[in-house]
């Protein structure tokens, strides 16, 4: 993808515990550092070596997704009996939502001491999308957290399900295998072979997703789940222990990562996250995406919580990622 390269803005925000850089090229963030106490500033999230490699990167490296997160079987939906098209991009499915989707963008943007604010408009029809959509998005530090604040309105009914796409690796390792996982899920949706949600739950007892107790990542090295080993790691979705399809409030995280010094924990809105170990990366597995946002291809199953955005409802995913240094 060419674009001009004088288009691109980038903004910095800090205090005395972190520092974080973003582009209004897909809202990305492409730097969080954090103070630690031993070696000063150190990454936290996997970035790329200049901001041209952000214009033709296709790992959504730091990026804001959407409309629709995840993936959406073969390009289609159903609302109110009329069959909805949208971009393919995936093979016959859609991804991420488009090829000119959320990611690929130019946001209007401003920012304050302590904040970057990013604005977008989506016209009907973009990517297949009914509905003119209106969103913004609001990157924020307090202390150690790092807020991410998207909200969405629109005036038709369209899905809408953002989310930010970080590759976390705390103190910048080769790899996230020394890195201990827990979720606070009791169970996962099930996958067909294309990574589509078949519609069916798995319950994590007894199974290779259980991660209700930390789990090090090494694990998906020596895997022989069958997904797990097919997809040469996790690109799964993990649902909310006790979710009961409300708005979770529980002001415990739904996931914490780990290593022997630092942690970082995460708390949401959201029913569940999609946890992807950077199978695709070259090398693979440098960093894990921690992705908080509703069941992806909901508006092809019936039973999961509906994604439907109505004219006058205002969207909304706010998600807080706190870093610590362990003692």
């Amino acid at each position: 993808m060419l674009v001009s390269l004088p288009r691109v803005k980038q903004y910095t925000i800090s205090n005395d515990l972190l520092r974080v850089s973003a582009i209004n090229f897909g809202a990305r963030t492409t730097q969080v550092l954090m103070n630690s106490r031993a070696r000063g500033w150190i990454p936290v999230i996997l970035g790329l070596p200049s901001i041209e490699a952000y214009l033709d990167d296709p790992h959504y490296m730091g990026a804001t997704v959407g409309r629709m997160a995840g993936r959406v079987s073969y390009s289609q939906y159903n609302d109110q009996d009329q069959s909805v098209q949208l971009q393919s991009n995936d093979g016959q499915h859609h991804l991420h939502g488009g090829e000119s989707a959320f990611s690929q963008a130019f946001w209007d943007s401003t920012s304050n001491l302590d904040s970057i604010r990013f604005n977008l408009f989506s016209q009907h029809g973009d990517n297949g999308y009914p509905g003119n959509l209106k969103v913004t998005h609001t990157i924020r530090i307090s202390g150690s957290d790092l807020v991410y604040r998207v909200e969405a309105v629109c005036d038709k009914n369209t899905p809408f399900n953002s989310t930010q796409h970080n590759y976390y690796n705390l103190g910048g390792s080769a790899t996230i295998n020394a890195h201990s996982l827990s979720i606070d899920a009791d169970s996962i949706l099930e996958l067909g072979p294309q990574r589509l949600p078949t519609g069916r739950y798995i319950d994590v007892k007894g199974t290779q997703f259980d991660f209700r107790k930390a789990r090090q990542l090494a694990m998906i090295q020596l895997q022989h789940q069958p997904q797990i080993k097919a997809f040469a790691g996790l690109d799964h979705y993990f649902v909310r222990s006790n979710w009961l399809g409300s708005t979770p409030k529980n002001p415990a995280p739904i996931a914490e990562l780990s290593t022997s010094d630092y942690r970082m924990q995460v708390f949401t809105n959201q029913p569940g996250v999609q946890v992807y170990t950077g199978n695709g990366l070259n090398p693979p597995h440098q960093g894990i995406c921690i992705e908080t946002q509703h069941f992806p291809d909901s508006p092809n199953h019936r039973h999961f919580p509906s994604v439907f955005l109505e004219p006058g409802d205002v969207g909304l995913n706010e998600t807080r990622y706190r870093f610590l240094e362990i003692d």
